[in-house]
């Protein structure tokens, strides 16, 4: 008869490895205990990325030790949480680690300080990446230069974020290429020179694989841009996330007649941008075909809002609407109740409304509605307190960016 003892230590190790996949976690944590040989058999990285380790978040500094197990050899996918602080000496840790993860796809590491590396070394981890969050990592203009270059040449990259780096060093046509050549990009708060944000668009208007493109905070110069070219650009994409972009009336006019024609956008914020002169009726028709707008601080006239409004009431995709800094108050209260009630996310801050019109909002509120948020900005005795309170059982209230909870709260604001 043969023992038990003996049977185990001469099962084939592609046996032991097919016992193995179909462990769960903690069986498997159970099973690399048993023996040497079960340990390293069970520390294949196949097995673990079964298991859902084919990604890992880095909590603390005592997380980073992982990344240099066998088990985790196969992770696609590395982020670092929002609030994890690590020095000089583990991010250089981290950033060695990374080099050896070979099926490494996602790196989410913002808020690092990069600044120390070599730009080819960062150039290198890029070049392997599909996806790569570098936002507020310290990057010297060397490193942003060779991490742009290797974009612009030859990589798997899809979706960058690399906001609140300065990126005006970068040749205008390398960070064209390069930013055409991805499905998404984040450059909020970097600085850019007006000579990039027209090689980038003129590329785009011709030929891009970008769907989003967020660009908030970033001041740029596009003044200069042909108004069809910026136009044809703007509307290849199906998120545009921008503002305090310096367009001429030409261009704002010239960007929502091709919307109302033809266009693949889904979400638009163009926040801070002068929008006056562009034609009431288009400008609602073009809004009326999006998902979510934000036109807040655009100096909206009191014709482009109501004609706004007036297009929501009679039925659109929209869901959510951002026109704070607007004149509303000579809007038929009833009609603005209607638009609102019909979208899910309403923002009107700063926006002038009567008292006559939150009323009729908040009566609608209560009747019929999908709205869940609405931030504005009212005073307590001009509402029907009941009414609101009844509103606020399945709609979020906010004031001045503080969501309403109890009556008491109205006397701190």
């Amino acid at each position: 008869m043969i023992s038990r003892q003996y049977s185990i230590r001469m099962l084939p190790t592609e046996i032991l490895e097919n016992i193995f996949s179909m462990l769960d976690l903690e069986d498997l944590h159970q099973a690399v205990l048993v023996c040497r040989k079960w340990r390293q058999v069970g520390e294949n990285p196949r097995l673990w990325k079964r298991n859902g380790f084919g990604h890992l978040e880095i909590l603390v500094e005592s997380d980073l030790e992982f990344l240099d197990t066998r088990r985790l050899q196969h992770i696609e996918e590395l982020i670092l949480d929002a609030e994890a602080q690590l020095g000089r000496s583990d991010i250089k840790l981290l950033i060695k680690s990374v080099e050896k993860l070979d099926r490494l796809k996602y790196l989410d590491i913002p808020r690092s300080n990069l600044s120390s590396f070599k730009p080819a070394r960062l150039a290198k981890i890029v070049s392997k990446l599909v996806a790569l969050d570098i936002s507020n990592c310290c990057l010297t203009n060397k490193q942003v230069e060779a991490i742009l270059k290797v974009l612009s040449e030859n990589s798997k990259m899809e979706n960058l974020h690399i906001s609140d780096n300065d990126l005006s060093t970068v040749e205008p046509d390398v960070l064209a290429i390069a930013a055409n050549k991805l499905l998404g990009l984040e450059m909020n708060g970097c600085h850019l020179t007006s000579e990039q944000g027209r090689a980038i668009f003129n590329r785009m208007s011709d030929e891009t694989k970008l769907v989003s493109l967020r660009v908030f905070e970033s001041r740029i110069d596009l003044s200069s841009l042909e108004p069809d070219v910026l136009a044809t650009a703007l509307n290849k994409l199906e998120i545009v996330d921008g503002c305090f972009w310096n367009l001429t009336d030409h261009q704002t006019r010239a960007i929502f007649k091709q919307m109302a024609q033809y266009s693949k956008l889904r979400v638009l914020r163009i926040s801070y941008t002068n929008m006056s002169a562009v034609n009431p009726s288009i400008l609602a028709s073009a809004i009326s075909m999006l998902e979510k707008i934000h036109v807040d601080y655009c100096r909206l006239t009191k014709d482009q809002g109501e004609a706004i409004l007036n297009h929501i009431s009679e039925g659109t995709k929209l869901t959510e609407l951002n026109i704070s800094g607007t004149n509303l108050s000579a809007v038929d209260a009833n009609l603005m109740a209607k638009a609102v009630n019909m979208l899910e996310v309403v923002k009107m801050e700063d926006t002038e409304i009567t008292s006559a019109q939150m009323n009729a909002i908040l009566r609608q509120a209560v009747d019929n509605s999908i709205m869940k948020e609405f931030h504005g900005k009212w005073y307590q005795d001009e509402i029907d307190e009941e009414v609101f309170e009844q509103v606020q059982e399945t709609v979020k209230m906010y004031v001045n960016g503080i969501q309403i909870l109890r009556r008491c709260q109205w006397n701190t604001l």
